[in-house]
């Protein structure tokens, strides 16, 4: 499965990609964003 993620390269310079879903530990949280 995949997601797009807005990923950060330089002030200013944002860029969408897709990106395979990250693994989540017991420890951690995996928040699905609907709307911005």
């Amino acid at each position: 499965m995949k997601n797009q993620a807005a990923v950060l390269y330089a002030p200013h310079d944002v860029r969408m990609e897709e990106r395979p879903m990250p693994q989540v530990g017991p420890n951690d949280v995996l928040v699905e964003v609907k709307a911005v």
